[in-house]
Protein backbone atom coordinates (compact mmCIF):
# COMPACT_ATOMS: atom_id res chain seq x y z
CA UNK A 1 0.00 0.00 0.00
CA UNK A 2 2.91 2.30 0.11
CA UNK A 3 4.20 2.58 -3.61
CA UNK A 4 1.32 2.12 -5.25
CA UNK A 5 -0.20 5.23 -4.62
CA UNK A 6 2.58 7.40 -5.65
CA UNK A 7 1.93 7.08 -9.18
CA UNK A 8 0.68 10.37 -11.05
CA UNK A 9 -2.02 9.38 -13.52
CA UNK A 10 -3.52 11.16 -15.87
CA UNK A 11 -6.78 10.41 -18.19
CA UNK A 12 -6.26 11.80 -21.58
CA UNK A 13 -8.90 12.15 -24.11
CA UNK A 14 -10.54 14.71 -27.01
CA UNK A 15 -13.53 14.86 -24.79
CA UNK A 16 -14.74 17.39 -21.99
CA UNK A 17 -15.01 16.29 -18.45
CA UNK A 18 -17.61 13.58 -18.76
CA UNK A 19 -20.57 13.99 -16.74
CA UNK A 20 -23.27 11.05 -14.33
CA UNK A 21 -24.24 9.42 -14.12
CA UNK A 22 -23.68 7.89 -17.18
CA UNK A 23 -22.16 4.58 -18.58
CA UNK A 24 -18.74 3.74 -18.53
CA UNK A 25 -16.96 1.03 -20.38
CA UNK A 26 -13.61 -0.26 -19.36
CA UNK A 27 -11.16 -2.23 -21.26
CA UNK A 28 -7.59 -3.36 -19.36
CA UNK A 29 -4.75 -5.08 -21.19
CA UNK A 30 -1.85 -6.61 -19.04
CA UNK A 31 1.32 -8.03 -19.67
CA UNK A 32 2.78 -10.41 -19.18
CA UNK A 33 0.59 -11.88 -21.75
CA UNK A 34 1.60 -15.68 -21.62
CA UNK A 35 -0.43 -16.87 -18.37
CA UNK A 36 -3.47 -15.70 -20.77
CA UNK A 37 -2.73 -18.49 -23.85
CA UNK A 38 -0.96 -15.48 -26.10
CA UNK A 39 2.22 -16.11 -26.92
CA UNK A 40 5.57 -18.51 -26.46
CA UNK A 41 8.76 -18.00 -25.16
CA UNK A 42 10.53 -18.06 -21.85
CA UNK A 43 7.75 -18.30 -18.44
CA UNK A 44 7.02 -20.19 -15.44
CA UNK A 45 3.78 -20.52 -17.15
CA UNK A 46 3.16 -23.59 -19.06
CA UNK A 47 -0.21 -24.73 -21.04
CA UNK A 48 0.04 -28.81 -20.95
CA UNK A 49 3.09 -30.58 -20.21
CA UNK A 50 6.51 -29.40 -21.37
CA UNK A 51 9.08 -32.37 -22.20
CA UNK A 52 12.43 -30.22 -20.86
CA UNK A 53 12.65 -27.77 -18.06
CA UNK A 54 16.00 -25.38 -19.06
CA UNK A 55 18.40 -24.24 -16.83
CA UNK A 56 20.23 -20.62 -17.26
CA UNK A 57 24.01 -21.61 -16.25
CA UNK A 58 25.13 -18.07 -15.82
CA UNK A 59 21.64 -16.82 -12.97
CA UNK A 60 20.49 -19.99 -11.84
CA UNK A 61 16.87 -19.72 -12.86
CA UNK A 62 14.31 -22.49 -14.05
CA UNK A 63 12.19 -21.58 -17.13
CA UNK A 64 10.57 -23.79 -19.91
CA UNK A 65 9.92 -22.54 -23.63
CA UNK A 66 6.14 -22.77 -23.46
CA UNK A 67 4.29 -22.50 -26.77
CA UNK A 68 1.88 -20.86 -28.27
CA UNK A 69 -1.28 -21.41 -26.22
CA UNK A 70 -5.13 -20.57 -27.14
CA UNK A 71 -6.23 -17.37 -25.55
CA UNK A 72 -8.44 -17.60 -22.74
CA UNK A 73 -12.11 -16.60 -22.96
CA UNK A 74 -14.03 -16.89 -19.31
CA UNK A 75 -16.77 -14.07 -17.77
CA UNK A 76 -16.56 -13.01 -13.82
CA UNK A 77 -19.02 -11.24 -12.22
CA UNK A 78 -17.99 -8.98 -9.21
CA UNK A 79 -21.33 -7.24 -7.75
CA UNK A 80 -23.60 -8.71 -10.86
CA UNK A 81 -20.96 -6.26 -13.12
CA UNK A 82 -19.92 -8.92 -15.77
CA UNK A 83 -15.94 -9.14 -16.67
CA UNK A 84 -14.93 -10.55 -19.90
CA UNK A 85 -11.60 -11.89 -20.54
CA UNK A 86 -10.18 -12.26 -23.83
CA UNK A 87 -6.72 -13.14 -23.68
CA UNK A 88 -5.00 -10.70 -21.54
CA UNK A 89 -7.77 -7.81 -22.09
CA UNK A 90 -10.48 -7.98 -19.56
CA UNK A 91 -13.22 -5.66 -20.43
CA UNK A 92 -16.43 -4.48 -17.99
CA UNK A 93 -19.51 -2.31 -18.64
CA UNK A 94 -21.61 -0.77 -15.48
CA UNK A 95 -23.32 2.49 -14.73
CA UNK A 96 -21.48 5.06 -12.52
CA UNK A 97 -23.86 7.41 -10.92
CA UNK A 98 -21.24 10.18 -9.48
CA UNK A 99 -18.03 11.38 -9.31
CA UNK A 100 -16.41 9.88 -5.93
CA UNK A 101 -18.31 6.29 -7.59
CA UNK A 102 -16.57 6.53 -10.74
CA UNK A 103 -12.85 7.20 -8.79
CA UNK A 104 -13.19 4.18 -6.37
CA UNK A 105 -13.95 2.00 -9.35
CA UNK A 106 -11.43 3.42 -10.82
CA UNK A 107 -8.73 2.47 -7.74
CA UNK A 108 -10.59 -1.05 -7.80
CA UNK A 109 -9.16 -1.81 -11.13
CA UNK A 110 -6.29 -0.12 -11.77
CA UNK A 111 -4.26 -0.88 -8.08
CA UNK A 112 -6.70 -3.73 -7.03
CA UNK A 113 -7.35 -5.65 -9.82
CA UNK A 114 -3.83 -6.44 -11.15
CA UNK A 115 -2.68 -7.67 -7.43
CA UNK A 116 -5.55 -9.98 -7.58
CA UNK A 117 -5.25 -11.25 -11.21
CA UNK A 118 -1.38 -11.56 -10.62
CA UNK A 119 -1.63 -13.63 -7.37
CA UNK A 120 -3.99 -15.79 -9.24
CA UNK A 121 -3.00 -16.16 -12.29
CA UNK A 122 1.04 -17.22 -11.08
CA UNK A 123 2.84 -14.54 -12.62
CA UNK A 124 3.35 -10.70 -11.59
CA UNK A 125 1.23 -8.41 -13.55
CA UNK A 126 1.65 -4.85 -14.95
CA UNK A 127 -1.01 -2.57 -17.00
CA UNK A 128 -0.36 -2.18 -20.63
CA UNK A 129 -3.24 -0.32 -21.78
CA UNK A 130 -6.11 1.28 -20.17
CA UNK A 131 -8.91 2.54 -21.93
CA UNK A 132 -12.32 4.37 -20.67
CA UNK A 133 -15.43 4.77 -22.44
CA UNK A 134 -17.66 7.22 -21.38
CA UNK A 135 -21.25 7.68 -23.46
CA UNK A 136 -19.10 6.84 -26.66
CA UNK A 137 -16.47 9.51 -25.58
CA UNK A 138 -12.38 7.90 -25.17
CA UNK A 139 -10.53 8.32 -22.48
CA UNK A 140 -7.12 6.49 -21.76
CA UNK A 141 -4.96 6.40 -18.51
CA UNK A 142 -1.54 7.45 -18.73
CA UNK A 143 1.12 7.42 -16.07
CA UNK A 144 2.93 10.86 -15.11
CA UNK A 145 5.76 9.97 -13.98
CA UNK A 146 8.41 12.44 -12.26
CA UNK A 147 11.88 12.64 -14.07
CA UNK A 148 14.42 11.04 -12.25
CA UNK A 149 17.02 13.77 -10.91
CA UNK A 150 20.75 12.00 -11.02
CA UNK A 151 22.01 11.75 -14.44
CA UNK A 152 26.13 11.15 -14.83
CA UNK A 153 27.67 13.40 -17.36
CA UNK A 154 30.68 11.61 -18.37
CA UNK A 155 33.29 12.47 -20.81
CA UNK A 156 35.71 9.18 -22.13
CA UNK A 157 39.05 10.58 -19.95
CA UNK A 158 36.99 10.52 -16.91
CA UNK A 159 35.44 6.79 -17.60
CA UNK A 160 39.24 5.41 -17.92
CA UNK A 161 40.21 7.14 -14.74
CA UNK A 162 37.35 5.63 -13.24
CA UNK A 163 38.06 2.38 -14.49
CA UNK A 164 41.94 2.18 -13.43
CA UNK A 165 41.15 3.73 -10.00
CA UNK A 166 38.51 0.34 -10.12
CA UNK A 167 41.64 -1.68 -10.13
CA UNK A 168 43.70 0.46 -7.80
CA UNK A 169 40.72 -0.36 -4.76
CA UNK A 170 40.95 -4.01 -5.54
CA UNK A 171 44.45 -3.90 -3.26
CA UNK A 172 42.34 -2.26 -0.69
CA UNK A 173 39.56 -4.49 -0.84
CA UNK A 174 41.36 -7.87 -1.42
CA UNK A 175 44.20 -7.06 0.99
CA UNK A 176 45.74 -10.85 0.52
CA UNK A 177 48.55 -10.84 3.65
CA UNK A 178 48.60 -7.11 4.50
CA UNK A 179 48.30 -5.23 7.54
CA UNK A 180 44.82 -3.43 6.69
CA UNK A 181 41.77 -4.43 8.78
CA UNK A 182 39.13 -6.36 7.36
CA UNK A 183 37.72 -5.39 3.75
CA UNK A 184 34.54 -6.68 4.66
CA UNK A 185 32.87 -3.86 5.34
CA UNK A 186 33.46 -1.54 2.45
CA UNK A 187 32.72 -4.91 -0.02
CA UNK A 188 29.49 -5.47 1.67
CA UNK A 189 28.47 -1.19 1.89
CA UNK A 190 29.46 -1.46 -2.07
CA UNK A 191 27.72 -4.66 -2.45
CA UNK A 192 24.34 -2.86 -0.83
CA UNK A 193 24.78 0.51 -2.81
CA UNK A 194 24.49 -0.93 -6.01
CA UNK A 195 21.37 -3.60 -5.15
CA UNK A 196 19.73 0.64 -4.44
CA UNK A 197 20.57 1.05 -7.75
CA UNK A 198 19.61 -2.00 -9.50
CA UNK A 199 16.33 -1.82 -8.14
CA UNK A 200 16.23 2.20 -9.30
CA UNK A 201 16.51 0.30 -12.72
CA UNK A 202 14.47 -2.35 -12.61
CA UNK A 203 10.95 -1.50 -11.36
CA UNK A 204 8.15 -0.11 -13.68
CA UNK A 205 9.10 3.33 -12.56
CA UNK A 206 12.18 4.37 -10.13
CA UNK A 207 9.80 4.19 -6.98
CA UNK A 208 8.29 0.68 -7.49
CA UNK A 209 10.71 -0.49 -5.36
CA UNK A 210 10.96 2.33 -3.31
CA UNK A 211 11.42 0.56 0.64
CA UNK A 212 13.68 -1.59 -0.90
CA UNK A 213 15.73 0.98 -2.20
CA UNK A 214 15.73 2.80 1.08
CA UNK A 215 16.45 -0.47 3.02
CA UNK A 216 19.88 -1.21 0.81
CA UNK A 217 20.88 2.33 1.66
CA UNK A 218 20.78 1.95 5.28
CA UNK A 219 22.77 -0.93 5.19
CA UNK A 220 25.04 0.63 3.74
CA UNK A 221 25.46 2.73 7.16
CA UNK A 222 25.04 -0.81 8.70
CA UNK A 223 28.17 -2.26 7.40
CA UNK A 224 29.97 0.15 8.60
CA UNK A 225 29.33 0.67 11.69
CA UNK A 226 26.06 -1.43 12.81
CA UNK A 227 22.64 -0.30 13.84
CA UNK A 228 23.27 2.02 16.27
CA UNK A 229 22.34 5.80 15.53
CA UNK A 230 25.05 6.86 17.99
CA UNK A 231 27.58 4.54 16.31
CA UNK A 232 26.85 5.79 12.83
CA UNK A 233 27.22 9.74 13.60
CA UNK A 234 30.39 9.41 15.05
CA UNK A 235 32.09 6.91 12.57
CA UNK A 236 30.41 9.61 10.01
CA UNK A 237 31.55 12.26 11.62
CA UNK A 238 35.29 10.48 12.10
CA UNK A 239 34.84 10.21 7.92
CA UNK A 240 34.52 13.53 7.66
CA UNK A 241 30.81 13.97 6.91
CA UNK A 242 29.60 17.49 8.13
CA UNK A 243 26.92 17.20 10.92
CA UNK A 244 24.05 19.37 8.81
CA UNK A 245 24.50 16.14 5.93
CA UNK A 246 24.86 13.70 8.68
CA UNK A 247 21.58 14.92 10.60
CA UNK A 248 20.15 15.77 7.12
CA UNK A 249 20.84 12.88 5.02
CA UNK A 250 22.09 9.66 6.73
CA UNK A 251 19.95 9.53 10.08
CA UNK A 252 16.88 10.07 8.30
CA UNK A 253 17.63 6.87 6.22
CA UNK A 254 18.27 4.57 9.02
CA UNK A 255 14.72 6.26 10.70
CA UNK A 256 12.85 5.62 7.51
CA UNK A 257 14.11 2.26 7.62
CA UNK A 258 11.77 1.01 10.87
CA UNK A 259 8.66 3.76 10.07
CA UNK A 260 7.72 2.78 6.74
CA UNK A 261 7.05 0.14 4.51
CA UNK A 262 10.29 -1.11 4.67
CA UNK A 263 11.07 -3.68 7.59
CA UNK A 264 7.72 -3.97 8.71
CA UNK A 265 4.34 -3.79 6.23
CA UNK A 266 2.16 -0.74 6.11
CA UNK A 267 -1.39 -1.41 5.68
CA UNK A 268 -2.43 2.33 5.56
CA UNK A 269 -2.14 5.32 2.85
CA UNK A 270 0.22 8.19 3.09
CA UNK A 271 -0.63 11.75 2.09
CA UNK A 272 0.82 12.44 -1.35
CA UNK A 273 2.96 15.51 -0.20
CA UNK A 274 5.37 13.15 2.11
CA UNK A 275 5.52 10.99 -0.57
CA UNK A 276 6.60 13.21 -3.27
CA UNK A 277 9.49 14.54 -0.73
CA UNK A 278 10.57 11.30 0.41
CA UNK A 279 10.80 10.11 -3.57
CA UNK A 280 12.61 13.39 -4.43
CA UNK A 281 14.87 12.98 -0.95
CA UNK A 282 15.68 9.01 -2.15
CA UNK A 283 16.68 9.93 -5.61
CA UNK A 284 19.38 12.04 -4.15
CA UNK A 285 20.67 9.84 -1.77
CA UNK A 286 22.49 7.83 -4.61
CA UNK A 287 25.08 11.07 -4.50
CA UNK A 288 25.87 11.44 -0.88
CA UNK A 289 25.95 7.49 -0.77
CA UNK A 290 28.74 7.11 -3.69
CA UNK A 291 29.98 10.10 -2.09
CA UNK A 292 30.37 8.48 1.53
CA UNK A 293 32.08 5.32 0.55
CA UNK A 294 34.92 7.17 -1.83
CA UNK A 295 35.57 8.94 1.02
CA UNK A 296 36.47 6.15 3.15
CA UNK A 297 38.50 4.46 0.37
CA UNK A 298 40.25 7.41 -0.09
CA UNK A 299 40.96 7.61 4.39
CA UNK A 300 41.81 3.97 3.92
CA UNK A 301 44.55 4.38 1.20
CA UNK A 302 45.92 6.85 3.49
CA UNK A 303 45.85 3.86 6.19
CA UNK A 304 42.96 5.97 8.11
CA UNK A 305 40.31 3.36 9.44
CA UNK A 306 36.64 5.11 10.02
CA UNK A 307 34.78 2.15 9.95
CA UNK A 308 34.25 -0.44 12.48
CA UNK A 309 36.20 -3.57 12.82
CA UNK A 310 34.09 -7.08 12.25
CA UNK A 311 34.86 -10.34 12.21
CA UNK A 312 33.63 -11.65 8.65
CA UNK A 313 34.17 -15.74 9.92
CA UNK A 314 32.07 -15.31 13.03
CA UNK A 315 29.51 -17.80 13.36
CA UNK A 316 26.00 -17.50 13.39
CA UNK A 317 24.63 -20.32 15.41
CA UNK A 318 21.11 -18.80 15.59
CA UNK A 319 20.78 -18.71 11.65
CA UNK A 320 21.79 -22.10 11.46
CA UNK A 321 19.37 -23.22 14.13
CA UNK A 322 16.84 -21.51 12.12
CA UNK A 323 18.00 -22.79 8.11
CA UNK A 324 18.19 -26.89 10.11
CA UNK A 325 14.75 -25.92 10.71
CA UNK A 326 13.34 -25.72 7.74
CA UNK A 327 14.49 -29.56 6.78
CA UNK A 328 11.28 -30.29 9.34
CA UNK A 329 9.08 -28.56 7.13
CA UNK A 330 5.57 -30.69 6.48
CA UNK A 331 5.18 -32.56 3.33
CA UNK A 332 2.76 -29.87 1.24
CA UNK A 333 0.37 -31.06 -1.58
CA UNK A 334 0.57 -27.05 -2.49
CA UNK A 335 3.21 -27.81 -4.54
CA UNK A 336 0.91 -30.13 -6.62
CA UNK A 337 -0.49 -27.93 -9.37
CA UNK A 338 -2.79 -29.68 -12.02
CA UNK A 339 -0.99 -28.46 -14.83
CA UNK A 340 2.87 -29.14 -13.96
CA UNK A 341 5.23 -30.04 -11.26
CA UNK A 342 9.35 -30.08 -11.37
CA UNK A 343 10.78 -31.50 -8.46
CA UNK A 344 14.86 -30.84 -9.64
CA UNK A 345 17.47 -32.02 -7.28
CA UNK A 346 20.91 -30.33 -7.77
CA UNK A 347 22.28 -34.29 -8.16
CA UNK A 348 19.90 -34.02 -11.78
CA UNK A 349 21.16 -31.07 -13.18
CA UNK A 350 23.39 -31.45 -16.71
CA UNK A 351 25.87 -29.32 -16.49
CA UNK A 352 26.81 -29.55 -19.52
CA UNK A 353 23.72 -29.55 -21.31
CA UNK A 354 21.87 -26.98 -19.31
CA UNK A 355 18.81 -28.65 -19.00
CA UNK A 356 16.76 -31.41 -16.53
CA UNK A 357 13.46 -33.25 -16.89
CA UNK A 358 10.57 -33.36 -15.64
CA UNK A 359 8.61 -35.46 -13.04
Amino acid sequence: MFTYNMESLVIEGNADKPTFPSVVSYSITFNPTIPFGIGKGKSRIVFGQSEQLNWDLETGKFYSETQEGTPIEVEAKWENVPFRFAGSTVSTTMQIDNDDTFTNIFEVLYWYLPVTLGFHMREPLRIEKFEIEIEGKKFSVKKKALPEIVVYSVTKQEQEQRASQAILDLDLLYRAGKSLPSNRPIFVAMHYYLVAQKLILAGNSTIEFLPEILLNYAKVLEAFWGSSRESIREGLTNTGIDHEEIECVFVPVCLLRNSLDIAHAVVSKYQTEQLNKLRTHVQELDIYFRNLIERILDNLAQGKVTYRECNSEKYNSELDRIINSLEKRPQSNYYKESFLMYRVGYSEINLNGGNVGSD
